[in-house]
């Protein structure tokens, strides 16, 4: 069962510098019975790392995408040189986040 205690377990170096969660961190994961009981879950662990990006229809059914913040000042740099320039440089910008889709049944996807 995922924790806050237990949360750094789920975490890896991919690439040597870029930390991921695992594929063992979605099947501890307890299973949800709607979108709302699956996000409450991931907002208590996550808190304002969690951010809702958008909400899209797959087969008639809501599938909500948040974007969970794993290295926030990267993260805040890449959006910064985003902004100023028009784009940005790198793979470190894309790596500071990592994608959480849940549908409204609650069923989810971590995009690795």
């Amino acid at each position: 069962m995922v924790t806050k205690e237990n949360l750094e377990s789920y975490f890896h170096m991919w690439n040597g510098k870029h930390k991921r969660l695992t594929r063992q961190f979605e099947a501890d994961l307890p299973q949800f019975g709607s979108q709302k009981e699956a996000a409450a879950f991931f907002t208590e662990l996550f808190g304002n790392e969690l951010e809702l990006t958008d909400i899209y229809d797959v087969d008639g059914q809501d599938l909500w995408n948040y974007r969970l913040v794993i290295d926030r000042h990267t993260w805040e740099a890449g959006q910064k040189e985003l902004n100023e320039k028009g784009y940005t440089s790198g793979a470190d910008f894309m790596m500071a986040t990592q994608e959480i889709q849940i549908f409204d049944d609650g069923s989810l996807h971590i995009v690795y």
